[in-house]
């Protein structure tokens, strides 16, 4: 991330060897090690490097000192232009390959041609954070940034620059060491979003969803549609166990049908009967799907209430629910494509479009294809009515597992 378009240039990057890595020559930290050692790890290092000369910028803190600024970040908020023009006062003296491949630049001289097209405000938001810190007598300072390579792709940076003692006086040596952390950000974004659309999915099931641990029977999560069925807040529903919201005679029953359930994965559906706080039974049909997070094993448990014309009309071992009989299922998905319905499925199981390309082998491109099309066969606007679909159509009972 550093100072594009501020007229920074590389200095004898034709001339002799012992001038070119001039800033790694033997310092007292690197007194050990002969100085084609030290070029060669510069040249070769995975990390983007910088060796830049701060000497102009030393010179005009000690003019602003002279001159009574003593409060030199306050300084900077009264003149702004102060911050471009000490940029513009910065030299590069060379920047190693993983620098070029950072910023997608063939060579150095495409680099530095191409920098305003990578510093923005926020660019010089954190030199100006630097210049406070030399400023103060540091040697040493980190900040996370957000630059562009040349070819406009997003690149989240840590950024550290670090004085040798050998320069403190000076600063006519200064290394600046970036490390792209661009991938962490976005499986870090990845998962914020899955975790909200997996929210999504819960809040809006029309029936009741318990989310299980497979191993202890503990209930981790509920929405508020079993806070109706079982008559107790979501609070107090996570964290019991499952037998504690079913008839105690009949826990022995319940027990081997929810161990059918954890073996089936997601194709046993069963008829049983819960009780809420009060004391009230209902009879409920349930459908559940095996699933892994952060490798837990768990059981996401779905109750459907049966009112007394759907018990007189089902038929044995035949399970009739509103939801999962929704008419969807036979006129709106013989509309839909085989690969379309998995994106459905895997769009309800709350995952992005750059999981569901790498669960389904395809491109995000296509993804978003896919995406475009159901909204259009279906009429639909957002997200949100892909996941409703999901779950009235029957889709969402074979929600893929998570890993």
């Amino acid at each position: 991330m550093r100072c594009p378009s501020l007229q920074r240039v590389i200095i004898n990057r034709d001339g002799p060897k012992n001038r070119q890595y001039a800033g790694l020559r033997s310092t007292d930290e690197t007194s050990r090690l002969p100085p084609a050692d030290l070029s060669r790890i510069y040249k070769d290092s995975p990390i983007s490097i910088w060796v830049e000369d701060f000497s102009s910028i030393k010179e005009r803190l000690e003019t602003l000192k002279r001159n009574g600024t003593r409060d030199i970040r306050a300084y900077f908020k009264k003149h702004p232009e102060e911050v471009i023009a000490l940029a513009q006062k910065v030299r590069v003296l060379d920047v190693n390959k993983a620098t070029l491949e950072t910023y997608e630049a063939a060579t150095h001289r495409e680099l530095l041609r191409g920098l305003g097209l990578v510093f923005n405000k926020e660019s010089y938001d954190v030199f100006k954070e630097e210049i406070v810190a030399l400023a103060e007598g540091k040697t040493v300072f980190s900040s996370e940034a957000v630059t562009k390579s040349l070819r406009g792709n997003l690149r989240h940076i840590l950024l550290k620059l670090v004085v040798p003692h050998a320069y403190a006086g000076t600063l006519s040596r200064v290394f600046i060491f970036i490390i792209d952390i661009t991938e962490l950000k976005e499986s870090h974004k990845d998962l914020r979003e899955s975790e909200a659309k997996y929210k999504t999915v819960v809040e809006l099931a029309p029936n009741a969803l318990l989310m299980i641990d497979a191993d202890t029977g503990i209930v981790l999560e509920a929405n508020r549609r079993a806070e109706r069925l079982f008559g107790l807040p979501t609070e107090q529903i996570v964290g019991m166990h499952l037998e504690q919201l079913l008839p105690r005679e009949e826990s022995e029953r319940h027990r081997k049908i929810i161990q059918d359930h954890v073996e089936d994965g997601c194709r046993t559906s069963s008829e049983i009967v819960v009780c809420g706080k009060s004391g009230n039974r209902a009879s409920v049909s349930v459908r559940s799907c095996l699933v892994g997070i952060q490798g837990r094993r768990c059981v996401l448990m779905i109750f459907q209430e049966m009112d007394e014309g759907q018990e007189e009309a089902r038929e044995p071992g035949a399970l009739r629910s509103a939801a999962w009989n929704h008419p969807a299922r036979h006129k709106e998905l013989e509309r839909l494509s085989r690969r379309e319905q998995d994106v459905i499925r895997l769009v309800s199981a709350g995952m992005t479009n750059r999981q569901i390309a790498k669960k389904l082998f395809i491109s995000v491109k296509t993804v978003e294809t896919h995406r475009a099309r159901i909204m259009d066969k279906l009429g639909f606007h957002k997200t949100a009515d892909i996941v409703r679909f999901a779950i009235y159509s029957g889709l969402f009972e074979e929600m893929p597992e998570k890993g």
